[in-house]
């Protein structure tokens, strides 16, 4: 074997090698600690023990290995079973200070529940729907409560309705969504919102239609 095909094998050999270590951290960072997940469930238990009623039952965690949560890593998933209402419990500070998002939780499900219907109405080609109020909604004296506000009152909060569709944006959706604001301030009587219609196959700057009150 000359030494241009040995070279040409051990380069093979390298990038197999680092391919392989690539999948293999790949694995190992998306693979939940079990520790941590038993911990995170214990902690919860207590904070639910010590702020809820039996209504309350973990039935997963949550492993953020992509960051979409900034306030923690590891969440465990709870249902209130006298409503339905999912959220999670968590270390809000790493140092063992538990907290929950059930009230923006609750909030987000109740807006959805008033307007769900009239987006269907209006808009097809939905491929999601979200509603979403965020921390700086609602004070921590909401925490480990289900003793929350209605939408309505919640005078200092601009939640978002993000709507999003598999086709380019249409002469009638502002239309529509003028409508969908007009509901929301009359009808649903959520004191500020923004509406989002975001789009599919659009240029840049051009794949979203934003109206807000």
């Amino acid at each position: 074997m000359n030494t241009a095909m040995k070279w040409v094998l051990i380069s093979v050999g390298a990038i197999v090698v680092f391919l392989a270590l690539v999948v293999l951290i790949f694995i190992i960072e998306m693979t939940p600690d079990r520790g941590e997940e038993k911990a995170v469930k214990e902690n919860a238990k207590q904070y639910i023990d010590r702020h809820y009623s039996g209504q309350m039952e973990i039935y997963d965690t949550l492993y953020d290995n992509m960051g979409n949560f900034p306030d923690f890593t590891y969440a465990a998933k709870v249902r209130d079973t006298s409503n339905g209402v999912q959220f999670l419990i968590y270390d809000r500070n790493g140092e063992g200070a538990m907290g929950d998002d059930y009230a923006i939780s609750a909030l987000e499900e109740e807006l959805e529940e008033a307007i769900l219907d009239e987006i269907d109405e209006r808009f097809v080609n939905i491929s999601m729907i979200s509603t979403t109020y965020t921390d700086d909604d609602l004070p921590l004296g909401y925490q480990g409560t289900t003793t929350i506000p209605s939408i309505r009152d919640m005078e200092f909060s601009e939640p978002t309705i993000g709507i999003w569709l598999t086709r380019k944006k249409q002469p009638s959706d502002e239309r529509k969504v003028a409508e969908l604001v007009t509901i929301l301030q009359n009808e649903v009587k959520v004191p500020h919102a923004s509406v989002i219609v975001h789009y599919q196959g659009m240029e840049r700057g051009e794949g979203s239609y934003v109206e807000s009150y």
